[in-house]
């Protein structure tokens, strides 16, 4: 009978990281190999380090854990080294920020978008919370023809030169108007979105007070944005009939011309009511 000679199973392994299981699978085989007795030591080597490289370039096609199908989000380089096949991308996820805040993160998130789809990845979305209407605060800058200074990406659309999310970024435009971007720009035809966004334009009915009377303008005795008439018929208000915001402070702002001043003492910010 021919003897074999006795070797840790490291030695016949690639200097590399691997899976325990499959580091049980190649000792598995590696055993059978042992146990067959090739000619040579030499050939134990070559054997096992054939089924090493195989295996490791294509896993997929060997190992039940492989084929499950593995999901990331917004990384593409996550993605392949993953080897995922889909990816959670948040393309066009905001309908209830209004016309205008959809469009805008469409185009933002283009670039990342398209890149997700050339690497082969199924690209999945989410949609934000119906009835979660997010209201931002934006610079513009308004032309001295009348108009807004344009958006590159799309010339249709006004080009924010801040938002609530650029806010204390010290070196960018200050602009010269504060508007807020919500579902209420394309209701009540605010100039900024116009015509592009216009609410006829966009076939957008009119909303109403539960009486049938129209929800589109302006209460006379509120502050803007919230005295858009859609947010006092559809927003949602405490026991009294009042609007209940929740708010986003803005701490150690570099504009605070058009913010919103919630009050401490019975609004929510950040969704803690302060007094409690």
């Amino acid at each position: 009978m021919k003897k074999t000679a006795c070797r840790p199973f490291a030695h016949f392994l690639p200097k590399t990281i691997m899976d325990r299981r499959t580091l049980l699978d190649f000792a598995f085989r590696a055993g059978l190999i042992l146990l067959c007795a090739p000619k040579s030591f030499a050939e134990d080597r070559e054997a096992i380090s054939r089924e090493i490289n195989g295996l490791t370039a294509h896993p997929e096609d060997h190992y039940w854990w492989c084929r499950f199908p593995t999901f990331t989000q917004g990384d593409p380089k996550l993605l392949r080294d993953a080897r995922a096949r889909m990816d959670i991308f948040s393309m066009a996820s905001d309908p209830t920020w209004g016309p205008l805040g959809q469009r805008l993160t469409e185009i933002e998130d283009r670039s990342g978008f398209n890149t997700l789809r050339k690497a082969g990845a199924r690209v999945i979305t989410y949609i934000e919370g119906f009835g979660d209407c997010m209201i931002y605060v934006a610079a513009l800058n308004r032309l001295a023809n009348g108009g807004f200074e344009k958006n590159a990406a799309d010339p249709q659309l006004p080009l924010l030169l801040r938002t609530a999310w650029s806010w204390n970024v010290p070196n960018l435009p200050k602009g010269n108007e504060i508007r807020w971007v919500g579902i209420h720009n394309t209701v009540n035809d605010e100039d900024f979105i116009l015509p592009y966004l216009a609410s006829k334009r966009l076939g957008l009915p009119a909303p109403r007070y539960p009486d049938g009377r129209k929800a589109t303008g302006w209460l006379p005795q509120k502050r803007y944005p919230l005295n858009a008439m859609i947010y006092d018929a559809c927003g949602s208000k405490d026991v009294n009939g009042v609007l209940r915001p929740q708010f986003s402070p803005c701490i150690g702002a570099i504009l605070t011309g058009g913010l919103y001043p919630a009050d401490p003492t019975k609004d929510d910010v950040d969704g803690y009511s302060a007094n409690r």
